[in-house]
């Protein structure tokens, strides 16, 4: 194998492990039922992201927040006007 050869080769190896390190660092994942707002370094949103796999720059940072819409079922008892309390009275 020549010394040129060897270098391509050496050269060609490192360019892969570089672009896999940026892959993982500049890919972000936003789940099904989020979304994410990217801030820059200088202040403010810049984009949102909607739910995939997405690039993003080296300084940026991101925040997901829920857009699913959440069920909650509570059992609420309100006094009458004698007194009596009257319990499961509605639910929300």
């Amino acid at each position: 194998m020549s010394n040129k050869a060897f270098v391509g080769l050496v050269s060609l190896v490192f360019g892969v492990v570089l672009l896999i390190i940026g892959l993982f660092t500049f890919t972000e994942r936003v789940p099904e039922g989020q979304v994410s707002v990217v801030y820059s370094p200088s202040g403010g949103a810049t984009e949102v992201l909607n739910p995939g796999w997405h690039l993003i720059g080296l300084f940026e940072k991101t925040q997901e927040y829920p857009t699913r819409i959440a069920i909650v079922k509570t059992d609420v008892s309100v006094t009458t006007t004698d007194g009596k309390k009257n319990y499961n009275a509605c639910s929300i």
